[in-house]
């Protein structure tokens, strides 16, 4: 057992707090990335040389105050019952993946030890994420902390989110150590020196690849934020009926007054910076039958000499779906995608998925894939566009929950993630924001502000280079991490179990003699 560094048990408490806190300030509803790499070095040296109880209390104070922070708008999105258990529940959650990482690494003795709290929440992060039940649950992962820095998200290219998660908690046991060691042996740990070596050498390569990028098949777009579930002058011109998140056009004058707003803002779009595509929220406008508004839309199309990617109702022979419709600018159907992954007020409002995962169509640009919202928080939709050639994924999505102003964030950090892992340009249009432009490097060239109407526009370009490996490989990184998380644990388990038995077996040679 490693000798406590922290003896006060009420510092140990405030440390606990203060990695929980700093753990909330670095993830996308604050947005100082920086404080990531070295959150949760406070909280390892308070459980340096603690065991069972002790350590349960801490890493799930930590845990606890990181999820509440990070999930804060769990009940504007959920109920407020489903959404607060949801948010004390994560933070048990983020604590285990704490406490099983811990104690992996107080019983390894070599200097290895330094990989057990990032192989455990590598892990149990990602298996959270593909899990049957689990994978429904929006919990935050910790890589997204880094969603406002391209350097280190060039990663994702090569090993998806986890890889990313894996190098930030590397860096925090590495920092730890290195305190540690100073603290006990007054010496520097050679290890915890090595392993901070890889997110600095991370960090250089990514800053290389974001500069010698090939951005010469550049394209303008833009995107808007129509504002209109909050809008009570069109509210009022329906029923106020909603499939889980924004309200649904259904009334011909509430569909009318949805298209005068994003008509009003494409053609300010198209003065202001003369895009190539416009992208419009998921306001589910219309139905794809109604054809004086399909025509009207066309017409916009045609008189501002651009691609407009809208949201409207269609119903196939499969069923009613929300689907993403492209027009061209010759006033063409350039193609249409219905809505993949539902919510489950989507699902009892009566859409049905689509089922055309990595639909891609020509346009003069290059191929572009169509999606809608809730597809880009999963990484297999995008990615599969990406691999039938798309070099644009136009979006359009709500991320509109009673207003909340916290939420659209973690949302619009996903787009940037699905941008890099597949090296597509990505533009999204909202209802209430975050709207983006995002290159294929994960850098955003134009984002709006939430809760305020208007469009942005921005640039970014068609990538000319090989497929990723994450593209080509998939969760192959984290599925490592979890056989090797299984087989240290497997390993761990076995040596205790080998270690009783040597002592039963020492107990009742004593016993003998005693007899």
């Amino acid at each position: 057992m490693q000798n406590r560094i922290i003896p006060s048990g009420w510092v140990s408490g405030v440390l606990a707090v203060l990695s929980g806190l700093l753990f909330v300030g670095s993830m996308p509803g604050t947005g100082v990335g920086l404080l990531a790499w070295f959150a949760f070095v406070p909280l390892l040296l308070a459980v340096q040389g603690r065991k069972g109880r002790s350590v349960y209390l801490l890493v799930n104070t930590t845990g606890l105050i990181g999820s509440v922070g990070i999930h804060i708008w769990f009940p504007d999105v959920l109920g407020t019952g489903l959404g607060i258990f949801l948010m004390v529940a994560t933070g048990f959650l983020y604590g285990s993946f704490l406490q099983l990482g811990v104690a992996l690494q107080q019983r390894i003795r070599s200097p290895w030890r330094i990989f057990a709290l990032p192989v455990a929440w590598t892990a149990l992060e990602w298996l959270r994420s593909v899990l049957p039940v689990t994978r429904e649950w929006w919990i935050e992962v910790l890589a997204k902390s880094q969603w406002l820095s391209p350097a280190p998200l060039q990663l994702l290219s090569v090993t998806g989110f986890a890889g990313l998660t894996f190098l930030i908690l590397l860096s925090n046991s590495a920092l730890a150590a290195l305190i540690v060691t100073w603290s006990a042996e007054r010496r520097w740990s050679k290890t915890g020196i090595a392993a901070l070596g890889l997110p600095i050498a991370v960090a250089v390569w990514g800053y290389f690849i974001l500069h010698t990028a090939d951005d010469s098949h550049s394209v303008k777009a833009a995107a808007n934020v129509d504002m209109v579930n909050q809008d009570p002058q069109i509210q009022k011109l329906g029923g106020l009926t909603t499939a889980g998140d924004g309200y649904i056009a259904d009334t011909p004058e509430m569909s009318e007054a949805i298209f005068e707003v994003n008509a009003k803002l494409t053609r300010e779009a198209k003065s202001a910076a003369s895009p190539a595509f416009v992208v419009w929220g998921e306001n589910e406008f219309a139905d794809y039958g109604d054809e004086a508004l399909m025509t009207r839309l066309k017409q916009l199309a045609v008189s501002t000499g651009t691609y407009v990617a809208a949201d409207v109702r269609w119903k196939s022979a499969s069923g009613l779906h929300d689907t993403a419709l492209l027009i061209g600018p010759d006033g063409n159907e350039v193609g249409k995608t219905a809505k993949i992954n539902l919510m489950d007020g989507e699902k009892a409002f009566g859409f049905v998925p689509g089922d055309k995962r990595g639909q891609v169509y020509d346009t003069a640009y290059g191929k572009v894939g169509l999606g809608i919202c809730w597809d880009r928080h999963v990484t297999g939709i995008v990615r599969a566009m990406a691999a039938n050639g798309a070099g644009l994924v136009l979006m359009p999505a709500d991320d509109d929950f009673n207003g909340n102003a916290i939420f659209p964030r973690y949302a619009a950090s996903d787009s940037v993630f699905r941008a890099v892992e597949n090296r597509v340009g990505m533009v999204v249009g909202t209802t209430s924001g975050m709207s983006q432009v995002i290159t294929p490097y994960g850098v955003m060239t134009a984002k709006s502000e939430v809760n305020e109407r208007g469009f942005i526009a921005g640039e970014t370009f068609f990538y000319n280079g090989p497929r990723t490996l994450y593209n080509r490989l998939g969760d192959w990184f984290p599925m490592a991490a979890a056989a090797v998380f299984f087989l240290l644990l497997g390993f761990q388990t076995a040596t205790k179990v080998q270690n009783r038995k040597e002592m039963n077996i020492e107990d009742d040679i004593t016993r003998r003699k005693h007899n």
